[in-house]
């Protein structure tokens, strides 16, 4: 995705899309989005597998007019060996790369949907 440095596409047959997010930590994560469901005018449904395996509901709602807000809930597990067995450990870790990401695309997707300002 141009405006998200740290989530990729790396593939799309129309039924697909793999994506490869990159920590800041320096770990990847390689999944595919499956069985997208769209409810207009406010939710989308998923299906994820590979290293991340769950489901995913997105929702839209108006805040302001002019203005959405998007609450995503996303219910994952990871089928990394490696993860899985260092998880007690290294829980807080992973906790800290996935609130860096999110945060890293808010900033770049409020920046590109106003095109106005310069993303970092």
């Amino acid at each position: 995705m141009a405006w998200w440095p740290a989530v990729r596409v790396t593939g799309y047959d129309g039924d697909r899309m793999t994506v490869r997010a990159t920590s800041a930590f320096g770990y990847g994560l390689t999944f595919s989005l499956t069985d997208l469901t769209t409810s207009r005018p406010d939710r989308l449904t998923f299906a994820a597998e590979g290293d991340l395996r769950g489901e995913g509901i997105v929702t839209f709602r108006e805040s302001a007019p002019g203005t959405c807000e998007m609450e995503i809930d996303w219910r994952v597990a990871t089928d990394r060996r490696w993860m899985r067995a260092t998880g007690w450990f290294l829980r807080p870790v992973f906790v800290a790369g996935h609130a860096l990401i999110m945060r890293q695309g808010e900033r770049h997707l409020n920046a590109w949907l106003r095109l106005d300002e310069p993303m970092r």
